[in-house]
Order: C-alpha cells, then sequence, then structure tokens
C-alpha cells in the first residue's frame, strides 16, 4: 500500500502513471480497511472513464456496495462518485438505487440508546453519499433511472428528519425535474412543506443554521425547483407559498456581515425568479416588492449585485 500511495503522489504531480493498475484493483478486496483506502484512492485519481483496468474493478466495487460494512460501501460509493463513466452507471447505478431505497423498506428498528443513534447516522451518511453517487451516473446516463419509480421514494426522503439527507436529496430531485419536470410535479406541496419548516417556522438543527439564517442552500433547492412549474392550484398551498414568499421579500434586509448578506441574497435572488416565473398568477403584493428590490439592486454600487439584478 506504501508503494501503491507513491504512485498516487506521482499521479497528483502530473507524472502519467502507466504500471500498478493491477495491484491498485488487488487493494479494493482486501479486508483491511486502510489497504482498501488506498486502492480506492488510487483509482480514483487514476483511472479514467473508458480505462479496461476500471472493468476489472467493477466486480470489487460491487461488491463493496452491496455488502453489510458501512465504511466499504462510503468508499465505493464515493469513487464511483468522483469517476463517473457510461460503464459505472450501466454496471452499478441498480444497486446505487438500492442503497438509497432500502432505509425506506427496512422494519423500523426500536432499540433505543446510542446502538440506535449510530445505526441512524450510518443509514442517513450511507443514503446521502449513495444520492450523491446517483446523481453522478443520472448525469452520465439518465437512461439508468427510470424516473415514473421514484417520486414516492422521493417524497418520503425529503420528510426525513436529517436536513442532510434532504439536502441530497434535493440535488438529486433537482437533476430528475429538469429532465422530465411532468414527472415530478406531485412533489410540489412536499417542497412547499420543506420551505414552510426553514422559512416560516424556523425548525432547524443548529448544525445547519447559517448565521441565524436556516439552511439557505436547501431553501434555495427547493424555490429552484418551484421554478419549474407553475403557481399551485390547490388555495391552501397557495397561502403556504404567499406567507414563504412573503418572509423571504419582504423580511431579508442586507447585513453589514458579507457572508451572511451572501447567504441571504442567495435565497432572495431564487425567490424573486421564482415571482418573474409564476407572473401574472404571483400576488401583486410580491410583484410590487420584487419590482422594488430589482430597483435598489440594479441602482447599488456592489457590481455583482447590479450584474445579478439586471440578468
Amino acid at each position: 500500500k506504501k508503494c501503491v500511495w507513491k504512485l498516487c503522489f506521482i499521479s497528483m504531480l502530473g507524472y502519467e502513471v502507466d504500471f500498478g493498475h493491477v495491484q491498485f484493483i488487488s487493494l479494493l478486496s482486501s479486508t483491511k480497511f486502510r489497504e482498501k483506502f488506498f486502492g480506492y484512492m488510487a483509482i480514483s485519481l487514476i483511472f479514467r472513464p473508458g480505462d479496461e483496468f476500471l472493468m476489472l474493478a467493477v466486480n470489487s466495487i460491487r461488491n463493496d456496495i452491496i455488502g453489510p460494512f458501512n465504511a466499504a460501501q462510503t468508499l465505493a460509493l464515493a469513487a464511483v462518485s468522483n469517476m463517473g463513466g457510461n460503464d459505472l452507471a450501466e454496471a452499478l447505478s441498480g444497486d446505487v438505487q438500492r442503497l438509497i431505497v432500502s432505509p425506506l423498506e427496512s422494519v423500523p428498528s426500536y432499540s433505543l440508546g446510542q446502538n440506535a443513534e449510530n445505526e441512524f447516522r450510518n443509514k442517513s451518511q450511507l443514503c446521502k453519499k449513495a444520492s450523491i453517487c446517483l446523481l453522478r451516473l443520472f448525469r452520465t446516463n439518465p437512461e439508468c433511472v427510470i424516473l415514473d419509480e421514484w417520486v414516492m421514494r422521493l417524497a418520503k426522503l425529503l420528510e426525513d428528519r436529517d436536513m442532510g439527507v434532504v439536502t441530497s436529496i434535493l440535488s438529486l430531485l433537482l437533476a430528475f425535474a429538469s429532465y422530465s419536470p411532468p414527472i415530478f410535479e406531485p412533489l410540489v406541496p412536499y417542497v412547499i412543506s420543506v420551505l414552510t419548516r426553514l422559512v416560516v417556522n424556523r425548525t432547524c438543527p443548529a448544525d445547519y443554521l447559517y448565521y441565524h439564517n436556516p439552511s439557505p442552500w436547501i431553501q434555495v433547492k427547493c424555490l429552484r425547483f418551484l421554478q419549474f412549474y407553475k403557481i399551485p392550484e390547490d388555495r391552501t398551498q397557495v397561502d403556504l407559498l404567499q406567507d414563504i414568499m412573503s418572509k423571504i421579500l419582504i423580511k431579508t434586509e442586507v447585513s453589514e456581515s458579507n457572508n451572511k448578506s451572501n447567504a441571504d441574497l442567495s435565497v432572495l435572488f431564487e425567490a424573486i425568479n421564482l415571482v418573474i416565473i409564476y407572473g401574472s398568477e404571483c400576488p401583486a403584493q410580491l410583484r410590487d416588492r420584487t419590482a422594488d428590490l430589482l430597483g435598489k439592486f440594479i441602482s447599488t454600487k456592489d457590481a455583482n449585485i447590479r450584474y445579478l439584478g439586471i440578468e
């Protein structure tokens, strides 16, 4: 493994590494974590989609993905996410999808204490990595996923109590929806529910508060998803959405902290985009507020804000 590590360093310096590939693959099947780790590091750095040696590693990667060991599964998922490629998408997408779905289909654990919490964390970590891995494979080969099967699965995952799972699933949902928007329109109420939790109720774990703003990156993803669709027909959903948009458009203020301002403005600009897309169907109060904000943005001294406002 030390020699493989040196080959990785040589590759990182820009030199071509055209030997040792068989040794990389042999490390993948090791039962020792450090050896397996070095093997995955090597193939992630040196192998490229289409390499003949990569196909020799597929069986070892698949054995780790479907295996019982959480550490080996996460190493394999990270490596697949880094490499991508049509060959890996065709060979492994089914196994990766099963990893995301398995927590939904498993019998809930009623054990108490530290073991239950560890089990929850392991499942959440696996679900996050599998979601991002599937996103990479889907971008490489959209045909590897049957989108119709994912509507209700994603609906359940959007209600997960782990915010890391929610943000990973939203990235996957955005990719799916951009490819085929009509299929995922039933998930609009679920996304509005996530926004209500964060913007209106401000219910968010402390780890996901960014300058007192509840998970702005999740808010941005939710607003981008809503931009694929018209304003909801259900009056309850419209009222919830109006409450969300009012809080974002009316109560967002410029802060002295650049980091806080950047986070708040990222959410604000996506809200403005949503109002523009809804057009005349959007309540007049929100349209008027949007016009006022755009007027301020294009007259500000900050060049980045002015460019975004003009756009």
